[in-house]
């Protein structure tokens, strides 16, 4: 199943399947586009929801270069400039690496959905969010372009393990099988 099939099937947040769509517009049948392809003047109705990552390697890091209005508003704080390890995820930082790591190792879209607490929402909410890796053919994925989604969710009485921030039930969907490559 192709990425854009595959999308449509696990998220209905419309600004998560344009984000993807322009991605793979910029593929233009490469594996991946480079960061240069990438023009958010191209997509303003996209921008709010965004938020670009540089990729360090070794060690694997990531940093927030870029992050859009929407995405500072619903969790509260942000983070541009700032690394994920250190960006008051606490106990959570492993897991939000590992969503990065995925599309970097894969060099395929990967959609995240699950739930997650930030301390000024004081609710839980369902979070989904999309990350697409930007690099040349055969080296490292260099940068992530990502799209955020969030909605209240009613969950039952748990209180978040860390004071400022928790995410919880989550699934990494890592989309498309390859046949929409070339």
């Amino acid at each position: 199943m192709t990425a854009m099939a595959q999308i449509g099937t696990l998220t209905s947040e419309i600004r998560l399947v344009r984000l993807l769509e322009y991605w793979e517009g910029k593929r233009a049948g490469r594996e991946m586009p480079r960061r240069s392809d990438i023009d958010p003047i191209e997509i303003p109705a996209i921008l709010p929801i965004l938020y670009l990552t540089e990729v360090g390697h070794e060690p694997f890091r990531v940093r927030f270069r870029l992050v859009g209005t929407e995405v500072v508003r619903l969790t509260g704080r942000d983070v541009t400039g700032r690394h994920v390890d250190e960006s008051l995820y606490g106990e959570n930082a492993a897991e939000i690496l590992g969503f990065f790591r995925a599309a970097c190792e894969h060099r395929r879209p990967v959609l995240v959905q699950g739930h997650a607490y930030w301390l000024h929402q004081k609710e839980w909410m369902r979070v989904t969010s999309l990350h697409l890796p930007l690099g040349s053919e055969g080296a490292h994925v260099g940068m992530v372009l990502c799209g955020f989604a969030a909605e209240p969710h009613v969950r039952q009485a748990q209180p978040p393990l860390n004071e400022n921030f928790d995410f919880r039930a989550y699934k990494i969907h890592v989309l498309g099988d390859g046949s929409g490559l070339g």
